[in-house]
C-alpha cells in the first residue's frame, strides 16, 4: 500500500511541476503565461478565461477601466496588437499605458494567443 501512495505522490507532483520543467528546459511559454508574466491583468481582466484583474493602491487614480479582453480577437488582429502594445497604434487617439517589455517572440505569442479571444465580455 505505501508503494502506490508514493507511486501517486510522486506521479501528482511531477504533473503539477511539468509547466515549470518545460520552461526550464528551453519550452516555449504560451499565451496566457505571457500575459500573467508581464503582469497585464494587474489592469486587465479576461473574463471567459476567469482571468481577474489584480487590483493595486493605485487603481483609484485611474479615470477609466481598462477593457476586458476575452472578445479583443473580435476586432482586432495580432498585427495591430503587437503595434498597439508597442505604442506605434492608437485607439481613439489614445495609446496603451504601457509598452510590452518582453522580447519579440513573447510579444508575437501573446498576440497571437490574443487574437483568439473571441467571447464577447458581459456587461
Amino acid at each position: 500500500m505505501r508503494r502506490y501512495i508514493t507511486f501517486a505522490v510522486v506521479a501528482a507532483c511531477s504533473l503539477l511541476l511539468k509547466p515549470s520543467f518545460a520552461s526550464a528546459q528551453g519550452g516555449k511559454p504560451d499565451g496566457k503565461t505571457i500575459f500573467t508574466d508581464n503582469k497585464c491583468q494587474s489592469c486587465h481582466t479576461i473574463t471567459a478565461l476567469g482571468v481577474e484583474r489584480k487590483k493595486s493602491p493605485d487603481d483609484e487614480k485611474t479615470e477609466k477601466d481598462p477593457p476586458d479582453l476575452s472578445g479583443v480577437g473580435i476586432e482586432r488582429n495580432a498585427a495591430w496588437m503587437t503595434k498597439y502594445l508597442l505604442k506605434k497604434e492608437s485607439i481613439k487617439d489614445e495609446k496603451h499605458l504601457k509598452k510590452f517589455k518582453g522580447s519579440e517572440a513573447d510579444l508575437a505569442v501573446l498576440t497571437q494567443w490574443l487574437e483568439t479571444l473571441k467571447t464577447k465580455p458581459k456587461k
